[in-house]
């Protein structure tokens, strides 16, 4: 429906039977009259003009189911020539009293309870130039109630630390609040939260797990998401003042080659790293189909960290006590010792790791450094619409035959934007080895 001022037209009746001005109306095919005009007579229509205002009030609206209204506004579409002007306004006692409102603004006299509140929407035409009239070809109320927000679904993005925080103003009036979100770990990492006050030694024969606890807790940690590991502290690891306890964490977890983090629940995560990632689920799909969150990615290959056998050293930091070797020696691989030649990674700068004082300990770091090294690694460096259900480490699956590419990828950053509009961007590498 359009909504525009009336015009005037004159009907002229051409053979004088009854010398009378029809409106609105033509006489029937019959010969009948309805507006004093015959079918047979030749009519012409000469427009005169359009009124020069008019109002249209809507039939008023209830609201009382509505409960509690937290923003309402109202929204129209409209043709305004020069010399013309459309006027919106807003009655919440059943037509009895308006006020104006603005398109696409904030209706203040509507928010609250909704009990006994009728709406009347006013739309008020006018025109000075009698030969043209503004119109509305559309109108949206749109109102939200408290239902409706309590039932948005949130979905958690982490916990932080606020610092940083920064207040500004400018010559137009703006005000605004900014500051910064630290990861959890940041109450860990010695800059300037998380050191030791005093000397510390994590004795020799100790779960690793529950020794990763107690410095948590000792820095106010209460929430733990922690797999079973059964490894314990190979010798006395001391730590002095002002060192940071999140480096003891870490130094714990790459014993039994466990990875450590706090999730987007605000649980610190302690378990094994993933050594056959290419066995793993994947928990989403990014590829090219019509309603898919991807939007593209750069794909990069690096071969400068490809190594096919690696050479690790336990032990005292002068004296090596265990050693171990791992290598690619496959003739089928396209990245083996026999295709390509010897290309070594000596792990710690080829010094014995002190951490390390079994032979079991240092085949598991040898096996993983192989399985993080041998290989061409391919990353991909995407965007996306926002995707608020990914979290760290995540497997995914990448297609995009534009790029050649159809696997499984493991997430290694991602940055998702909670400003409304902008796009996810990240990076994953692929989890399976170059021939494998």
């Amino acid at each position: 429906m359009v909504l525009a001022l009336v015009g005037y037209s004159s009907w002229n009746d051409t053979d004088g039977m009854d010398g009378s001005t029809g409106y609105d109306s033509t006489t029937q095919f019959d010969g009948s009259q309805d507006a004093s005009v015959f079918w047979d007579d030749w009519i012409a229509t000469h427009f005169t003009s359009y009124v020069s205002s008019g109002t249209r009030d809507s039939n008023p609206i209830i609201l009382d189911t509505y409960g509690t209204v937290e923003s309402a506004s109202l929204l129209w579409t409209s043709d305004i020539p020069a010399g013309t002007n459309v006027e919106m306004s807003i009655s919440v006692d059943g037509g009895n009293t308006f006020v104006p409102v603005a398109n696409g603004e904030s209706i203040p006299i509507m928010l609250g309870s909704a009990s006994g509140k009728q709406t009347v929407i006013r739309t008020s035409l006018s025109t000075t130039n009698p030969l043209v009239t503004p119109s509305v070809s559309s109108m949206t109320l749109s109102i939200e109630n408290e239902t409706d927000i309590l039932n948005i679904e949130y979905v958690p993005q982490g916990v932080f630390m606020l610092s940083a925080p920064t207040t500004s103003s400018k010559a137009d009036g703006t005000r605004e609040v900014t500051f910064q979100g630290d990861d959890k770990w940041h109450q860990f990492d010695g800059q300037p939260l998380g050191t030791f006050a005093n000397p510390v030694t994590i004795t020799k024969g100790t779960n690793i797990g529950t020794a990763i606890t107690t410095l948590a807790q000792q820095f106010g940690e209460t929430k733990f998401a922690f797999d079973a590991c059964d490894v314990t502290v190979p010798y006395d690891m001391t730590y002095q003042p002002g060192e940071a306890v999140g480096k003891a964490m870490k130094d714990l977890a790459a014993i039994p080659v466990y990875s450590l983090f706090y999730d987007v629940d605000g649980y610190l995560r302690f378990r094994p790293i993933n050594q056959n990632l290419t066995t793993s689920p994947s928990v989403w799909t990014y590829d090219k189909s019509e309603y898919t969150l991807y939007a593209g990615a750069d794909k990069t290959f690096d071969e400068s960290q490809l190594y096919n056998r690696v050479l690790v050293l336990g032990g005292s930091s002068q004296t090596a006590t265990v050693s171990a070797i791992a290598s690619n020696d496959d003739p089928n691989s396209p990245i083996s010792t026999v295709n390509i030649g010897v290309r070594l990674f000596v792990y710690n700068n080829g010094s014995p790791d002190p951490l390390i004082t079994t032979q079991d300990l240092a085949q598991a770091r040898a096996d993983y450094e192989l399985q993080q090294r041998a290989r061409i690694v391919e990353t991909q460096n995407f965007t996306a619409l926002p995707n608020f259900l990914q979290d760290a480490e995540d497997i995914v699956t990448l297609v995009d035959d534009w790029t050649s590419t159809n696997g499984k990828y493991q997430i290694t950053k991602l940055n998702i934007p909670f400003k409304a509009g902008n796009m996810m961007t990240g990076s994953v590498w692929r989890v399976t080895g170059v021939g494998s």
